[in-house]
């Protein structure tokens, strides 16, 4: 019945044997997560809070800055066409055809002067073409004859822009304005070209350019670069065959790339073009549009910077986020400490129940006083409970102890027949001894006999049941079982043996050495816990008990002068190995028995 109460009690350390940890860890985690969440919550907010703003604030200038570049540009090319028109208008009027040649002269002036013309060209229904240099108004107007007329005229007054192309005479590369005219009869001209220069497009862009940072361009057909203040631009010099750079030469400019997309690209939700990308290394917002006028001039109008010059807010997040790191560790830091505090107690108070849990009373530590209330109430009481159990166990064998806190008291009524070996011992002539002592120094020397026979017994897995007068009661086999029990009753006897001869071979004239008796027997006896309500024993019964008890008195005959004298049964002995030298006394019938035993010398 104990059996199975250790057993349950073995089962419910196994089941509460549950993953755990420690409190300063605990409260250091939890807190840091909590920290963290908080945290990082806030920052989430704050962060898409602040992509939303920026965004937005990328929309809006994005807005007015392609606006102010659709603007300028567009008010570029209106103002041109109207001049060419009106350019047109007065080459074919009759006055100028009929003025004198110093007023048309005094017109070339004008042209050059007020406009960005370079050259007008008139072309006739025959094939004739009259070129004057209006960059240069001096020089004559130069003819030339195709050999196949000119094209079906179009409508009064149409315009088509041509392709940029280089100009070898002129050394420049020009734009081209057609102007389609009704002329009155054959000797008037049916369509009249004016050429520009690509370079003074340079100078729109700094109408355009809002900050340091912005680089706008334009852009004919969405392929080639009629004017950008990318630095790249002023180094490519134009030709014949490339009269205006392709965005492949823009080589180290984000506008090489502006319609190449990455695994970056964002497209904006703009009513014009509008995208995010990494261009050399760096994210860039990139602005464009087409001309929103109905001339057919296929120009595209943009501007690119980098992202970074938007995100003041997601600096400013960062700021903060680098703050609420570091306020987030310094708390947890804090908190840990905090928990290192209250759990630096809790951890003592939890070794020191195990160490009652496992009787290790003399190493368990006395717990201090602690600020916190509960703890230090905890800690009191468990050193009151400590001091009573040290005192309780010296008057307990610790294995009854352990088994007893193990079964959590369960069983105390029970009884069993178990196989076990029983030790006796005493003391020679005590009585003799202890009369040329003082009380005082008779009590310390038992204790100091004592002392070295429990830590012999204990050491080799025996229990002390008890002290008689000035011998020991021990057995080994209860509370918990012992293998080998003959053999470890024997090696106490023999390790008490060597204590006493150590003693008489180091005695002075004022010592007091002891001599000893020893008896030893195996057998079986009732072994539980016996007694009243109000006090129990756990000891052993039975005729095995009287047999070892007998043996030890056996000694004074067998050999009253040794220093130690171990008497074992025959039981005992044959539960030993070979090799332990018992010496066969004699089948003797002892004292209150009937029957004879064979008894053996071991030491």
């Amino acid at each position: 019945m104990e059996a199975e109460a250790i057993s349950t009690a073995k089962k419910k350390k196994h089941h509460s044997a549950r993953f755990r940890l420690p409190i300063s860890l605990a409260l250091g985690a939890g807190f840091g997560l909590l920290f963290l969440i908080l945290a990082g919550s806030l920052l989430w907010t704050m962060t898409r809070t602040a992509e939303t703003q920026t965004r937005f604030m990328m929309r809006e200038i994005g807005d007015l800055m392609l606006e102010r570049g659709l603007d300028v540009v567009e008010d570029f090319f209106r103002d041109e066409e109207q001049l060419g028109k009106l350019a047109a208008d007065l080459i074919i009027s009759e006055n100028v055809v009929d003025a004198p040649e110093e007023a048309k002269q005094q017109l070339k002036n004008v042209l050059s002067r007020q406009t960005n013309i370079k050259r007008l060209t008139l072309y006739y229904a025959g094939g004739r073409e009259v070129a004057i240099d209006i960059a240069h108004p001096d020089h004559p107007e130069t003819e030339i004859m195709l050999d196949r007329p000119q094209d079906e005229p179009f409508e009064h007054g149409y315009t088509v822009w041509s392709h940029p192309f280089y100009d070898e005479e002129m050394g420049m590369s020009l734009m081209r304005l057609t102007i389609h005219v009704s002329a009155p009869d054959v000797g008037w001209p049916v369509r009249i070209t004016i050429d520009y220069p690509v370079g003074d497009l340079e100078a729109l862009l700094d109408e355009i350019v809002w900050k340091d940072t912005q680089v706008p361009f334009i852009l004919f057909e969405k392929e080639q670069v009629l004017a950008t203040t990318a630095p790249i631009y002023d180094e490519i010099k134009p030709t014949p065959d490339e009269p205006v750079p392709s965005l492949e030469r823009m080589i180290g400019s984000p506008l090489q790339t502006i319609w190449v997309k990455t695994e970056e690209f964002d497209q904006l939700n703009h009513n014009e073009g509008a995208h995010l990308d990494i261009s050399e290394g760096k994210e860039y917002l990139f602005l464009y549009a087409p001309l929103r006028t109905p001339q057919a001039l296929p120009l595209v109008v943009g501007t690119y910077m980098p992202v970074e010059e938007f995100s003041a807010p997601i600096l400013e997040i960062e700021h903060v986020a680098l703050g609420a790191l570091i306020f987030m560790i310094a708390g947890t830091m804090l908190v840990a400490y905090v928990g290192h505090k209250m759990g630096s107690p809790i951890k003592n108070l939890a070794d020191k129940a195990q160490a009652i849990r496992n009787l290790e009373l003399d190493s368990a530590q006395h717990l201090d006083r602690s600020r916190f209330y509960e703890i230090d109430e905890t800690n009191q009481a468990f050193n009151a409970a400590s001091s009573a159990l040290t005192a309780f166990s010296r008057y307990v064998p610790k294995d009854l102890v352990r088994v007893l806190l193990e079964s959590e008291f369960s069983g105390l009524e029970s009884t069993e027949l178990r196989e076990m070996t029983f030790f006796f011992s005493d003391i020679v002539g005590f009585t003799k001894v202890a009369s040329r002592l003082s009380a005082e120094e008779t009590t310390q020397l038992l204790n100091h006999h004592f002392e070295d026979m429990t830590k012999a017994i204990i050491a080799s897995g025996g229990t002390v049941d008890k002290f008689i007068g000035d011998g020991v009661m021990a057995f080994w086999g209860a509370p918990e079982p012992v293998a080998n029990h003959a053999l470890k009753a024997f090696e106490a006897a023999k390790k008490i043996a060597e204590e006493i001869n150590s003693q008489h071979s180091d005695a002075s004239d004022d010592s007091t050495p002891l001599r000893i008796r020893i008896g030893l027997h195996t057998g079986v006896a009732v072994v539980g816990n016996v007694g009243s309500s109000e006090r129990m024993n756990y000891t052993c019964i039975g005729d095995s008990v009287n047999i070892a008890a007998r043996l030890q008195d056996l000694g004074k005959v067998v050999d009253p002068q040794a220093k130690v004298i171990v008497l074992a049964s025959q039981n005992t002995v044959d539960a030993l190995p070979e090799g332990h030298n018992a010496k066969f006394v004699g089948d003797i019938e002892l004292r209150g028995r009937e029957s004879e035993i064979g008894v053996y010398r071991l030491i």
